[in-house]
């Protein structure tokens, strides 16, 4: 390459030379200086060394992989074949989004590793990083890339049960759900209040589990944070609690009693009872059977709906004798009692009417007085009784087999004082006062 021109002051520069012709490696520059008389003076030398080849051939990859919530703040990459005493120039960006990570440094081996970038201000998502070596000379090489992944998110984890709440159930299945596949995650992880957990089942995200209440009451399950990893390194979240009341104790305190004292053949097809201080909204399931002939059985069940709920039922075709009203009260959550019962005597048709022959008023709590079956339904009764001879000895209206009712006093005619009548045979004429009944008469041994 050469050139020429005139030297205009004794420190002339020249510039504008272009030696992209020339190869690189040392340049020698020649040059002589002829004056106006032709005169050649000796060439001045000078040597520098053309380099124009940037580096090349050089590689990056970041080491972690993936970039998680517990490396995020210190991450590294490696160089390979890197030109020594070279200057580099990272950046990190995001798909996701956000501002780009840089930095710089001086190479001082071929694998140089860079480390401590903290990429956790950048987004999740695909993470590129571009880097270029510039030589000592100012030679900048083209970008080397590497790409990674970043998933800081943290895992959410999820305790649902089927269970109906309040239960009576035990154990309660539970069910946990994770965001995503984890590892690490044991039945000792499960926090219990009022109660146990066991039986673990389950892998990836979703798994189960036992829960056995210790005691009536509310009963808690949590998962703590950082129990559980994801596959790309990240940990759980604390769930939320999980809580259901649990109730095995039966709706207690009740009470169920006939409304009438005897069933007879005034009220056998509407005979009452009622339902006290029962659990309002619990349900009810009773039956009504004849303990003489168990055939003979009425059920039925409602709902509670006041302090006191009264049922009637028909039981004319129940037989005389005993019935018994057994009744279970169930609550919300099918917590059921044992039955509470009552009983009432049935006395209807002609056994109605069966008037029993002699009593002994001798003071033994025992027939002391003249007990007629069903006269107290009969309010406008008369009774009289007769000694042998003909005379009235006691009478009375209303006779109702408590206030009003026959001990062997006399209370007409001869009066024998405290000692009550001689024992011996009387009679007696019973009149009903309901126009329907027959007037009743026989006799009736005193004993003494």
């Amino acid at each position: 390459m050469t050139g020429s021109g005139t030297i205009t002051t004794a420190s002339d520069q020249v510039s504008g030379i272009d030696l992209s012709d020339l190869a690189d490696g040392t340049i020698t520059l020649s040059v002589t200086l002829t004056d106006p008389a032709g005169n050649t003076g000796s060439p001045a030398t000078d040597n520098k060394v053309k380099d124009t080849t940037p580096p090349s051939g050089y590689s990056v990859s970041i080491d972690q992989s993936p970039i998680n919530s517990g490396n995020s703040a210190a991450v590294s990459f490696t160089f390979s074949g890197a030109e020594t005493g070279a200057a580099y120039n990272y950046s990190f960006t995001s798909d996701g989004g956000g501002a780009t990570v840089t930095g710089s440094g001086t190479i001082t081996t071929a694998s140089d590793q860079v480390t401590g970038i903290d990429l956790s201000g950048i987004p999740d998502g695909t993470i590129t990083l571009s880097v270029t070596l510039t030589d000592p000379v100012g030679n900048t090489g083209s970008p080397a890339t590497g790409l990674g992944t970043k998933d800081t998110g943290a895992i959410t984890v999820v305790i649902t049960s089927d269970a109906s709440n309040p239960t009576n159930s035990s154990p309660i299945e539970i069910m946990i759900t994770f965001s995503e596949v984890v590892t690490g995650f044991t039945l000792g992880d499960l926090v219990v209040g009022n109660g146990t957990a066991g039986n673990l089942e389950g892998s990836g995200a979703s798994y189960t589990a036992a829960i056995t209440p210790a005691s009536d009451g509310p009963v808690t399950v949590d998962i703590p944070a950082n129990v559980a990893l994801s596959q790309q390194g990240n940990k759980n979240q604390a769930a939320d609690r999980w809580e259901i009341t649990y109730n095995q104790t039966a709706p207690e305190g009740f009470s169920v009693t006939f409304m009438d004292e005897v069933v007879n053949i005034l009220n056998e097809r509407n005979v009452g009872f009622g339902i006290e201080n029962a659990e309002i909204g619990s349900s009810y399931e009773y039956t009504l059977t004849s303990l003489e002939d168990g055939t003979f059985i009425i059920s039925s069940s409602g709902t509670i709906s006041s302090g006191r709920e009264e049922r009637f039922e028909d039981l004319s075709a129940f037989p005389n004798g005993s019935i018994e009203l057994a009744v279970v009260l169930i609550d919300a959550i099918g917590n059921r009692t044992a039955p509470v019962t009552d009983r009432i005597i049935k006395v209807s048709g002609a056994e109605a009417q069966r008037i029993p022959q002699g009593f002994s008023p001798n003071g033994d709590g025992v027939d002391d007085t003249w007990v007629i079956p069903g006269i107290e339904q009969f309010p406008n009764n008369r009774v009289k009784i007769f000694n042998r001879n003909g005379a009235v000895v006691w009478q009375a209206a209303g006779y109702d087999n408590n206030g009003t009712v026959w001990d062997s006093q006399a209370n007409t005619g001869t009066v024998f004082g405290s000692s009550g009548l001689p024992a011996g045979t009387y009679y007696y004429v019973i009149e009903y006062g309901d126009g329907q009944t027959d007037v009743r008469t026989g006799f009736i041994t005193l004993k003494r």
